[in-house]
């Protein structure tokens, strides 16, 4: 018998692709309207993950659909895919998707670096290197905590939504439910475009992962880590430049 619960009624075509492509727009829009003004401030354009327009977008969804659900501000019914699985899961799922990632990333570098030299050509990443040198040590500062707060907290907010509110709405696509939701999620990376086939592939076996268990936790430890290590490469990158 089909599962008609208000929490876990299936989104129709429209309401899922313009779900996961408005994190994708407001993306595009943060892209090309702030990092002009923060130049304009005197500011380093990594000050755009200070105003996370798509993560703010899907914090605002969830907290809507979990008011609509219950009546109060919550993601409890909002968020599914929760379904516990053995310790042991988390520790091999850790090495093992990890190891994948970075695998992946990897494999797919050339292919990152062809679209950087021909689609994307004149942009510059969101991930070049800093000339720390232009700036306060303050502004310094505040760049390498925010990072360190921001970066993590944003990989739990795009699981949550993606994975843990979108995707289980969306199972009635079978197995094109977590291809379609790594693809959405990897085009959010706007600022970083030669990434996004390795961030697909990196993070595909771990969607899959996630609907077959129901569980979101595992996805979310490994790409809130992930993100770790990615703030931490940014304060070793602008300190030592400062130094």
């Amino acid at each position: 018998m089909e599962n008609t619960a208000p929490e876990t009624k299936q989104l129709s075509t429209w309401q899922w692709v313009v779900l996961n492509s408005l994190p994708i727009i407001l993306a595009l829009i943060q892209r090309a309207t702030i990092p002009p003004i923060l130049e304009r401030w005197g500011l380093p354009s990594r000050y755009i993950d200070f105003i996370p327009l798509g993560i703010l977008f899907e914090l605002g969804f969830m907290l809507y659909l979990g008011k609509k659900l219950t009546g109060k501000l919550t993601f409890k019914k909002t968020v599914l895919y929760r379904e516990p699985i053995p310790w042991w899961w988390y520790i091999a799922g850790f090495v093992i998707f990890l190891a994948w990632g970075f695998g992946a990333m990897a494999l797919l570098t050339p292919v990152g670096d062809y679209l950087r030299e021909t689609i994307f050509t004149g942009m510059t990443p969101s991930t070049a290197p800093i000339d720390a040198s232009l700036y306060s040590q303050a502004v310094l500062v505040v760049m390498a905590i925010g990072a360190l707060i921001a970066k993590p907290l944003a990989a739990v907010v795009e699981e949550l939504y993606f994975r843990g509110t979108l995707m289980p709405r969306m199972e009635r696509l079978g197995i094109w439910a977590p291809v379609l939701s790594v693809v959405f999620w990897a085009c959010t990376h706007v600022g970083q475009p030669g990434d996004i086939p390795g961030l697909a592939l990196a993070f595909l076996p771990m969607a899959f992962f996630t609907m077959r268990k129901k569980n979101v936790y595992m996805i979310t430890l490994i790409h809130g880590v992930s993100n770790v290590f990615m703030a931490i490469a940014i304060v070793v990158q602008v300190f030592s430049g400062a130094s």
